[in-house]
C-alpha cells in the first residue's frame, strides 16, 4: 500500500508538472522510480524530443519551420502522456482499494481469533522447539562419551624420570663461542642493513669519483643555524669555503663573459640552493664585485622572508604588469652596499608560462649593464621545468648537492644533464659536509 501510494504521487506530480504552461519547454523528472514502463518510455522519448529542441534553437529562431514541427509534436506527445498518467492513476486506485480490501478481511480473522488461543499455541510452539534442541544436544552429548571411551589407551607409569645429574650449569665454552658469533652477525647484519637502505650521499670521495662536472667546493655545515653564514671581516669555516667557491668560480666562468649570469639551483627541494645563492653573492660583494641576487624560484620563493623583505610588488608583479619601472624591484640587501636584490614577489598562477616572456630577457640584458654579477636562485630542476627555461639568459649553472641529504641518483642526473648539453656550462658545491671531510683541515664546529 505505501509503494502504491508513492507511484500516486510521483505521478500526480509529472501531471501537475505537464499542466504547468511555464514548465512547458523543460525536461520532465523521468528517472524519480516509476514502475510502469509505458509511461517511462514515454517521458523518455518526450525528453529526447525536447533536447533535440534545444540543439537547434542554439542556431535558429522559434519560428523556425522544424521548431514550429517540434512544438506541436511536443504538444501532442504532452497530450499522449496525461492521458496515460490518467490510465496509471486508475489503474493504481483500483490496486490500493483490492489492497484495503484485503487488509480489513485480515484484521477482522486476527479480531476473530480468540486471544487465549493465540497465546497457548504460542507457548506450544515455543515449548516443542526447546524439546527438539535439548534432545539433539543430550544425543550429541552421549555419541561424544562413547567415542572417548572406545579410544582411551590405558596406560600406566613404569619408571619415573630422572633428570642428568652431571648438567649443573651451561656450558661455559659453548656459551661463550655463541655469544661471541652473535656478537658479529648481528652487527654485520645492522651495517649491511644500514648500507642497502641509505641512498644518500654519505661518502665526499665516491661523489667525487662519480661525479663528471667540475666540483667547486665543498660548505661544511653552518653550526650557528643562521641564513648569512659569511660576513665581512669574518674568518669562520664557512665563510673561508665560501671564499674557495668563489675563487673557482674565476675558472669555470668563460673570460670573454662580462656581468656573467650564474643560475644556482638543485634536483630536489631542501638541498641548500638559497644558502648557497646567497653567501656566494654576500662573498662576491665583499670582494668588492657589484652583484645583484635574483629570486627566480617563483614557486617556492624564500629570499625575502631570509632577508625581512615584503612578498609583494617585486619580479612577477613587473614581469605580468609593464607599467612598473625595474628601479622599483631592485631593493638594497641591508647585508653589504655591493649587494641588491630582486626577491621574487607574489606567487603567480602560470609560473612557467611567465619565464618565457620577453620581460626575462630585457629583465637580465639591464642587470647586465648596471651589475658585475648576477646570481640567480632557481627552482629545483628535477621537480619542475622553471630552471631550464632560464638557461637561455645564464653563463653557468652551479648544481648543489646536500651531505646525507640529496639521492646518489642525482648524481647521474646532473651527469647526464651535461652529456646531453640540455643546461650549458655545468658545475656542482657539495653543501653539509660534517667535520674533516670537508678537506680542508677545520673541524666540524665554527670557530
Amino acid at each position: 500500500m505505501a509503494e502504491i501510494e508513492t507511484q500516486l504521487s510521483l505521478v500526480e506530480y509529472i501531471d501537475e508538472f505537464l499542466r504547468d504552461d511555464t514548465k512547458r519547454n523543460n525536461l520532465i523528472p523521468s528517472n524519480i522510480g516509476l514502475s510502469d514502463a509505458s509511461l517511462a518510455s514515454g517521458l523518455a522519448e518526450y525528453n529526447a524530443l525536447q533536447l533535440q529542441r534545444m540543439r537547434i534553437l542554439r542556431t535558429a529562431t522559434d519560428d523556425n519551420p522544424v521548431i514550429e514541427q517540434m512544438n506541436a509534436q511536443l504538444a501532442s506527445m504532452r497530450q499522449n502522456i496525461i492521458a496515460t498518467i490518467g490510465s496509471v492513476r486508475e489503474s493504481l486506485k483500483i490496486r490500493q482499494r483490492s489492497l484495503q480490501e484485503q487488509d480489513s478481511k485480515y484484521n477482522r480473522q486476527i479480531k476473530d481469533a480468540p486471544e487465549q488461543q493465540r497465546e497457548y499455541v504460542r507457548v506450544v510452539r515455543q515449548q516443542q522447539i526447546k524439546e527438539r534442541l535439548y534432545i539433539y544436544l543430550y544425543e550429541k552429548r552421549e555419541e561424544n562419551a562413547l567415542m572417548l571411551a572406545a579410544t582411551a589407551m590405558p596406560a600406566k607409569i613404569l619408571d619415573m624420570p630422572q633428570r642428568d645429574v652431571r648438567s649443573k650449569s651451561p656450558k661455559l665454552h659453548k656459551l661463550l663461542l655463541f655469544c661471541l658469533l652473535l656478537g658479529l652477525v648481528i652487527p654485520a647484519c645492522a651495517l649491511y642493513l644500514c648500507v642497502l637502505f641509505n641512498d644518500t650521499i654519505d661518502d665526499v670521495k665516491d661523489f667525487e669519483r662519480r661525479i663528471r662536472v667540475p666540483l667547486l667546493g665543498q660548505l661544511v655545515q653552518n653550526s650557528r643555524n643562521a641564513h648569512i653564514a659569511i660576513h665581512e671581516g669574518e674568518s669562520t669555516v664557512s665563510a673561508e669555503l665560501f671564499r674557495a667557491v668563489r675563487t673557482s668560480l674565476r675558472y669555470v666562468l668563460p673570460a670573454e663573459v662580462k656581468s656573467p649570469v650564474i643560475l644556482v639551483t638543485s634536483c630536489i627541494n631542501g638541498d641548500g640552493k638559497s644558502y648557497v645563492s646567497t653567501n656566494t653573492a654576500l662573498s662576491l660583494a665583499i670582494l668588492g664585485k657589484k652583484v645583484v641576487l635574483v629570486g627566480m624560484d617563483i614557486r617556492k620563493p624564500m629570499l625575502a622572508t631570509y632577508f625581512g623583505l615584503s612578498t609583494k610588488g617585486y619580479l612577477t608583479d613587473w614581469l605580468a604588469e609593464p607599467s612598473i619601472a625595474i628601479n622599483d624591484i631592485i631593493v638594497p640587501s641591508g647585508e653589504h652596499k655591493n649587494l641588491d636584490l630582486v626577491p621574487c614577489g607574489t606567487v603567480p598562477p602560470n609560473p612557467a608560462e611567465l619565464l618565457q616572456t620577453g620581460r626575462v630577457d630585457e629583465l637580465f640584458a639591464e642587470l647586465r649593464k648596471r651589475y658585475d654579477y648576477i646570481i640567480v636562485d632557481t627552482a629545483p630542476v628535477a621537480l619542475v621545468s622553471d630552471t631550464y627555461l632560464l638557461d637561455r639568459v645564464a653563463d653557468m649553472t652551479l648544481f648543489v648537492y646536500r651531505y646525507k641529504y640529496t639521492p646518489m641518483e642525482m648524481i647521474d642526473f646532473v651527469n647526464s644533464l651535461a652529456e646531453q648539453k640540455r643546461m650549458h656550462n655545468i658545475a656542482c658545491v657539495l653543501n653539509g659536509v660534517k667535520g674533516l671531510r670537508a678537506g680542508y683541515g677545520y673541524t666540524a664546529k665554527e670557530v
